[in-house]
């Protein structure tokens, strides 16, 4: 909990994100030689912000159900097969006088895939088909109207590709075909599977990937994205026809290594984070936080230094800059950032402890408003700079803890819409096996 102010209105509030999770993983090994894996995690989230006249009350929890079973099998004939199941609901939020209270759940299950046939020594032919069901009540939001939709909504997918390696040289050639079922269109879309990797030189490799697919836009993810994202309103799947990249990568000289990257994709429903404005006497008053779906397309390029060495210390920095606007901009860069920097170094002092420091770096971040006059418009949400540190420590084989603080320069962000940042941030954890 923290106190931030309120948006809208003199004052400060206090918002809160309160979050369990726990998790069971076993494995075993079976005759065959197959391996079998079974996960279940249950998790609660509760995310409150402050009331005021622009946004209205928000206070909501949030149930979160997993459950998987995996098998796989490596050798000449490969396979690995995965059946799951995940639940998200909970209680009624209270987004503000322009959307009514409710309370969603959804189910999304489904299984995936793959059959890999080695093919002599230097090729390799494999086989993915995958099916993802989501089942939502939520209408869907679209430029601040409810839109209806199937409750009940399915993806089937079909992914042949075929490898060839030789002497350094790597090939994927693939497709990825996936039929909507229910989905908006309800058409079979077709994206490439593509990759290359070879080396130019003793120390040069070349690499670049060309992909696309269609995916849901869970709750999970808008959660994992936003923990206020309303959900009230569901967003229609996620289509990415292309995403490309390619890069050079220069080393390894004695455990440094560096990059150089650009890449292009373009996205169609992407969510995103925004607030609905509303005329009032004598002006407009931001009125209702959401997610609506945005497509999107853009440009970035990046450069990264990493090393990697034999001895105690690793560490890394890269910089990218990206395109951002109302239209522009990537599915995975939900804040807009035009310019990030990212970097750590972590050092082992023996064999149980482990420190490290961090920076992160977002500028020239925005969220989008719909404005009086029916348009989308950029607003500022000013830069993150926040450098951290870590420490791990291993009690014994079993039983290990983790220690990280944040945000040292305990400096104020907007971090959704409407609500500042904590200053100073923390976590402890420990993870224990057996």
């Amino acid at each position: 909990s923290w106190h931030t102010p309120v948006y809208g209105a003199d004052g400060k509030g206090s918002a809160a994100v309160h979050s369990f999770d726990i998790l069971a993983d076993y494995g075993m090994r079976l005759a065959s030689g197959a391996r079998l894996a079974v996960k279940a995690a249950y998790g609660r989230e509760s995310a409150k912000r402050p009331d005021s006249p622009a946004m209205g009350v928000f206070d909501r929890s949030v149930d979160k159900v997993d459950i998987s079973v995996a098998v796989s099998r490596e050798g000449t004939l490969a396979y690995d097969a995965r059946l799951w199941w995940a639940y998200t609901g909970g209680s009624s939020e209270t987004p503000g006088a322009v959307l009514a209270a409710l309370s969603p759940k959804e189910n999304n299950f489904g299984f995936d895939g793959r059959l890999s046939r080695q093919l002599g020594e230097k090729g390799l032919f494999s086989l993915g088909l995958g099916a993802d069901f989501l089942h939502n009540d939520a209408p869907y939001f679209d430029r601040g109207s409810m839109v209806e939709h199937n409750n009940m909504q399915g993806i089937i997918s079909l992914n042949p590709a075929f490898g060839f390696t030789w002497r350094g040289f790597a090939l994927r050639l693939g497709v990825k075909a996936q039929l909507g079922i229910a989905t908006p269109g309800g058409k079979l879309h077709v994206a490439p599977d593509v990759s290359l990797d070879t080396h130019l030189g003793r120390r040069v490799q070349f690499y670049a990937t060309f992909g696309g697919g269609q995916s849901f836009n869970t709750a999970r993810r808008m959660l994992g994205e936003w923990s206020f994202a309303p959900l009230y309103a569901a967003v229609q799947p996620l289509y990415t026809p292309v995403d490309a990249r390619a890069g050079l990568r220069f080393g390894s000289f004695g455990g440094l290594t560096a990059d150089i990257y650009a890449g292009y994709a373009s996205t169609h429903h992407a969510a995103r984070p925004a607030v609905v404005t509303v005329p009032v006497l004598g002006g407009s008053m931001p009125q209702e936080n959401l997610l609506s779906a945005f497509n999107l397309s853009g440009w970035y390029a990046g450069l990264r230094f990493a090393f990697e060495g034999n001895g105690p210390v690793e560490g890394h920095i890269e910089g990218r800059c990206m395109a951002s606007g109302v239209w522009s901009g990537f599915a995975d860069d939900s804040d807009g950032a035009k310019a990030v920097i990212d970097a750590a170094v972590n050092a082992r002092v023996d064999s149980r402890l482990r420190v490290g420091v961090d920076y992160l770096l977002r500028a020239c971040r925005s969220y989008r408003e719909l404005g009086v006059d029916g348009a989308w418009h950029l607003r500022d949400m000013g830069n993150i700079s926040s450098p951290g540190i870590s420490a791990a420590y291993a009690v014994s084989t079993d039983l290990s803890v983790l220690l990280r603080v944040d945000n040292l320069l305990c400096r104020r962000y907007e971090l959704y819409p409407g609500v500042a940042s904590r200053r100073l941030q923390g976590l402890l954890a420990a993870t224990l096996r057996f």
